[in-house]
C-alpha cells in the first residue's frame, strides 16, 4: 500500500520483525470480502455474535436477512467496557464475531481469538452501510 508500506516495512525490519511471518490482514477486510462478493458466503451457516452500538439494529438486519445470530453485545463504551464485553463474550454460544465497536473493536477482536480460538471480524462500518441498505446481502 503506497500509503503506509514505505513507513511499515522499514520499521518492521528496523526492529527485527519478519512481515512474512505475520498473521496479518487488511484494514479494510469488511469491505474486500462484500466487493469481491464473498460476505454472505462467510456469514451463511455461521453462529454470528454481534458486538458493537448498533448490534441491535444489525442483529435484525441479518435475521432478516436469513442468517443466524445467536448473541448480541451492546453497547460497548469505549476501552473501559472492554473487560464486561469479554465476559459476555466468554458466555456466548457462536462461530464468528461481527465487532463493530470502534477502536475498542481491535482489542477485542484479538481477545477473541486469542482467548476463545473463534474467529472475530472487525466489522466497522460495514454495520452501518447493511443496516441502511447501502450494502445488500
Amino acid at each position: 500500500r503506497k500509503h503506509f508500506q514505505p513507513l511499515l516495512y522499514p520499521v518492521m525490519r528496523g526492529h527485527g520483525i519478519d512481515p512474512g511471518a505475520l498473521r496479518m490482514t487488511h484494514s479494510t477486510i469488511n469491505y474486500g470480502l462484500y466487493q469481491a462478493g464473498l460476505l454472505t458466503r462467510l456469514l451463511t451457516g455461521q453462529r454470528l455474535l454481534v458486538i458493537g452500538n448498533a448490534a441491535p439494529e444489525l442483529a435484525e438486519t441479518l435475521t432478516r436477512h436469513g442468517l443466524l445470530v445467536s448473541g448480541m453485545i451492546s453497547p460497548v463504551k469505549g476501552f473501559a467496557d472492554i473487560d464486561r464485553v469479554m465476559d459476555e463474550a466468554h458466555h456466548a454460544v457462536f462461530d464468528l464475531a461481527l465487532v463493530s465497536a470502534g477502536i475498542p473493536a481491535v482489542v477485542l477482536c484479538w481477545r477473541i481469538a486469542a482467548e476463545q480460538g473463534k474467529v472475530a471480524l472487525d466489522f466497522g462500518h460495514m454495520a452501518d452501510a447493511i443496516i441502511k441498505g447501502k450494502v445488500t446481502l
